[in-house]
């Protein structure tokens, strides 16, 4: 799996989505190899756009149609300055990974210091998993400039708070305070109403 994710201030969410929509319509059925697309903006404007593909080649030529370069200059033109690009040659599923059924997705963005220890901390959280039905899935997606995405999928909101506050197994407590000493600073991006395509 290949993924390309879009971070960015917008001046117009409504616009935006509708923007989007009309992609989905008209140029999706073009595009080879897409997975499936999760988009939507939090309360302080920032958007948030992930899209999975079968390979970085599917990526790659759904970038080259022309159809796409005149459609991203109409998306553009939503953005407040330059929107920040990640892109994603190694993707980590967990769970039932991305799914269209989730009413809350947050996505964690941070550079770690060790790379194999995140995806160590993920193995042991997967583990736990049962004891947190309020999560679906999700991916965690490693861009090539060290940044690591975490995009989790939960059935709601309410249900994801309400999960935050369950006191943790031992194992897993250990787990996260590593985590968080090797990620370092991480931005939160909750989106209360994600889209799906």
């Amino acid at each position: 799996m290949f993924a390309q994710i879009i971070v960015g201030k917008t001046r117009d969410g409504a616009a935006m989505q509708a923007t989007a929509e009309r992609w989905d319509a008209e140029l999706r059925p073009g595009a080879k190899g897409i997975l499936g697309v999760t988009s939507g903006v939090a309360d302080d404007g920032t958007a948030f756009t992930i899209v999975r593909f079968d390979s970085e080649a599917d990526a790659k030529a759904n970038s080259a149609r022309p159809e796409q370069g005149r459609f991203w200059q109409e998306m553009s033109a939503h953005y407040e300055g330059e929107p920040t690009f990640y892109n994603c040659p190694e993707v980590d599923v967990f769970g039932k990974g991305g799914s269209d059924d989730a009413g809350f997705v947050q996505a964690m963005i941070y550079k770690p210091k060790d790379v194999g220890a995140i995806r160590a901390a993920a193995a042991t959280f997967e583990k736990f998993m049962a004891e947190r039905p309020d999560i679906i899935g999700g991916t965690t997606a490693y861009a090539t400039d060290g940044t690591v995405i975490d995009t989790t999928y939960f059935t709601s909101e309410e249900a994801a708070r309400a999960g935050e506050k369950q006191e943790l197994p031992a194992e897993l407590q250990t787990m996260m305070q590593g985590f968080g000493e090797n990620a370092g600073e991480i931005r939160f991006i909750d989106i209360r109403d994600p889209n799906f395509s």
